[in-house]
């Protein structure tokens, strides 16, 4: 990266910030450029792996960042191996929302698979992790594609058991 490559970031929707690459800047530096122009909603941080120096950027607090591409020949995103994209805060992603799957306008949702790329098959034990992982993804999967059809009788069971409210009666 030169001096001046930039990208911009949003979040919530609001007015774009922009990280701009300065002369001497290490992955330290531009992550805690980020953080500070973000404030609470975006954490940065770096980690050196087995290619090298690493950008981490996770969305905090319910919110969702925008991530925007410099101008043609300054675009600091794709020099750091980053894409034009949003992330989701895990909070807004692991909680959707109880009324999912009542109305049939609103079918669908937002699926993670929480599968990490660091994988490794070196043991017996880590294949094992692996396989449970790729489980657990298939399951989630499965259950997007379950989201993707209007239950009747599961609206109907979500609908009562919001009206089940007050003491639970003797015989339980």
């Amino acid at each position: 990266m030169r001096a001046g490559d930039y990208f911009s970031i949003s979040i919530n929707g609001g007015r774009e910030l922009k990280v701009e690459y300065r002369e001497g800047d290490t992955f330290e530096t531009l992550s805690n450029r980020i953080n500070t122009l973000s404030t609470r909603n975006l954490k940065a941080s770096f980690s050196i792996g087995e290619n090298g120096p690493a950008l981490k950027l996770e969305a905090k607090n319910g919110a969702t960042v925008d991530f925007i591409s410099g101008s043609d020949g300054r675009d600091a995103l794709s020099k750091l191996g980053l894409e034009e994209r949003n992330i989701i805060s895990p909070e807004v992603l692991f909680d959707l929302g109880e009324d999912q799957g009542i109305d049939p306008e609103k079918l669908g949702g937002v699926f993670a698979l929480r599968l990490d790329n660091g994988f490794a098959f070196s043991t017996k034990k880590e294949a094992e992790y692996i396989l449970t992982q790729i489980q657990n993804s298939l399951n989630v999967i499965e259950s997007a594609n379950r989201s993707l059809t209007f239950d009747p009788i599961r609206a109907q069971i979500l609908q009562a058991s919001k009206n089940n409210f007050g003491p639970a009666p003797a015989y339980l």
